[in-house]
């Protein structure tokens, strides 16, 4: 499967940023446990997708789409590795960085 951030980028997102994980994807949904089991993560309780969706976690790593544990997965790791300050705080040091006036 090719990244998808470049494919972001050729579609107008020019700001999409990559991001490389750490492990295989058994290390990493291993990494993301203990902030799934201690409530952190909630999903949908309302989509009809849901009980597949928990199946699929269920299965891992034998089931067929482990994609879609591993995405999540890599989501959890993005979000503690950002650093801890507002979103629109980070958006205009990114533009002063890049000397937009």
């Amino acid at each position: 499967m090719a990244p998808l951030a470049p494919e972001l980028i050729a579609a107008g997102c020019p700001r999409a940023r990559r991001f490389s994980p750490d492990g295989d994807k058994i290390i990493r949904l291993f990494a993301q446990t203990a902030t799934i089991e201690n409530g952190f993560v909630w999903p949908s309780a309302r989509g009809p997708w849901l009980a597949d969706y928990l199946a699929k976690f269920a299965a891992f790593p034998r089931g067929r789409h482990d994609d879609h544990v591993d995405s999540p997965a890599q989501a959890l790791a993005w979000i503690k590795r950002r650093p801890a300050e507002p979103g629109i705080i980070t958006y205009w040091r990114r533009l002063a960085e890049e000397g937009w006036r």
